[in-house]
């Protein structure tokens, strides 16, 4: 078939093989919706591709996929990007790179169940358009960034991991930044942490749900 004119992909159910190259590579593709029930299609984030010029990449949501090979450094390329959402996507791993702090349009950033590993970049802090980031259920450790004081925007905040399984979890160090509790759009903080040595949100702070 001809998808040379295709700008919006959506595709919901139980997907097996493998997502071609060429899909992300189609000149007019704005955004794409792969909503698995199985994790059994396989494909990668195309780092050539985002390395292109010219891409108009708006959203892209991801769920329950195969893909693998983690988030390429091309993504900052992808400065019309206004939605990421990575969720369930367990053989993505590797780290969240700093060129992530280019996509200064994104609104939503969903990166869960993904098998993040190592820290948060300070570099998140520069998307000061965002409203809603949740990095949940990864293998994250480290300090919360200060930088995220200055998502003025933002208005939900999910740093959740499960206590009773240290798989695919978030292990937090240090005082949480009472900088977050006071943004101004903020309304919810979901939070969870299994490491002794990390103190939870202030006792002023009545936005976060801990668990």
């Amino acid at each position: 078939a001809n998808l040379i004119n295709l700008e919006i992909l959506r595709l919901r159910g139980a997907f097996t093989g493998f997502l071609p190259l060429e899909i992300w590579a189609l000149s007019k593709l704005q955004r794409i919706y792969i909503h698995s029930e199985i994790e059994q299609l396989e494909g990668s984030l195309p780092a050539q591709v985002f390395a292109e010029e010219g891409n108009k990449f708006q959203e892209i949501d991801l769920h329950y996929t195969k893909f693998s090979n983690g988030l390429p450094t091309t993504i900052g390329n992808l400065t019309a990007l206004k939605q990421l959402v990575l969720f369930g996507n367990k053989a993505i791993r590797g780290i969240i790179p700093t060129e992530i702090g280019l996509c200064t349009k994104l609104t939503t950033l969903t990166l869960n169940r993904i098998g993040l590993e190592e820290t948060i970049p300070q570099e998140i802090g520069d998307l000061s358009n965002l409203n809603r980031l949740s990095i949940a259920e990864n293998c994250l450790t480290g300090t919360i960034p200060d930088s995220f004081s200055q998502l003025t925007q933002l208005e939900y905040l999910d740093l959740y991991s499960w206590k009773k399984i240290r798989l695919n979890t978030v292990s937090f160090d240090g005082q949480f930044p009472i900088e977050i509790c006071e943004l101004p759009s903020l309304k919810t903080i979901k939070l969870a942490c299994i490491s002794e040595a990390y103190q939870s949100c202030p006792e002023s702070c009545c936005l976060c749900e801990t668990v």
